[in-house]
């Protein structure tokens, strides 16, 4: 994870509204109780039913809430990503840090 450090120079503190634009129009109408299929369009599978239930039970803006949520699912794909390292190929606990 030492190799992840020097991204947050370059964290995007913006809107990104190619993804949180069109993804949260999509959780905000799943969170009004539009429907996926008839209402909604969507290329993203669960991802909207996902993010429009996050959207309803957070007390948070839509964008932050999603901003806040992809960072969990990074930091969580992360760590798994270098657990997977550490038993399937073998890598110790030092060398893993730098996966």
């Amino acid at each position: 994870m030492v190799p992840a450090l020097p991204m947050v120079l370059f964290f995007r503190i913006d809107a990104d509204l190619g993804h949180e634009g069109y993804l949260a129009t999509q959780a905000v109408a799943i969170s009004e109780g539009y429907d996926l299929a008839k209402e909604v369009f969507t290329l993203y599978g669960l991802s909207p039913l996902i993010n429009g239930f996050l959207i309803e039970i957070s007390p948070l803006s839509p964008g932050l809430t999603l901003r806040l949520f992809d960072f969990f699912q990074l930091a969580l794909f992360s760590i798994l990503i270098c657990l997977a390292g550490q038993r399937i190929l073998g890598f110790s606990k030092f060398e893993s840090l730098f996966c």
